[in-house]
Order: structure tokens, then sequence, then C-alpha cells
């Protein structure tokens, strides 16, 4: 296991504990980026991502949901 992907996923832990979401997903892309077969890390990259669409409205979800999509060129045709 890449142990700069290690790193970033722990940062991430640190960062999702206080709720700074953003840079708990940022910490997780950089680690998924670097090893692609972190398994935690894309657990927890998607549990993130999970906690931020279940707080707002459904239909900011949908808009904040097509907005990471067309940003991510790995998660392109997958929205509804």
């Amino acid at each position: 296991m890449d142990d700069d992907a290690h790193r970033f996923y722990h940062q991430g832990v640190e960062y999702w504990r206080p709720q700074p979401w953003d840079q708990a997903i940022r910490a997780y892309l950089q680690a998924v980026r670097l090893d692609p077969r972190f398994v935690e890390a894309w657990t927890n990259l998607g549990y993130t991502y999970r906690k931020i669409l279940r707080r707002l409205d459904p239909r900011m979800a949908d808009r904040l949901l097509r907005a990471i999509q067309a940003n991510d060129p790995d998660l392109e045709g997958s929205a509804h």
C-alpha cells in the first residue's frame, strides 16, 4: 500500500471527525488517486458524500451530485 495514500486517508479521518467534510473529501480523493485499490478510503469517501447529501434538501442534493459528477471525469455518465 502506498504510504502517501495512507497519510491522506488518515488526514481524511481526522478532518471528518469535526465535520469539515470538504477537507475530508479532498484528502480521501487524494488517497484514492494515489492508490485506487484503497478500499477504506473509497468507503469513507462514499460515506462522507452520503452524510453531506442526507443533510441537504433533495433538490440541492441533486444539484451537488451533478456538480461533483461534472468535475470528476471518473464519474461521467453516472448521473440519474
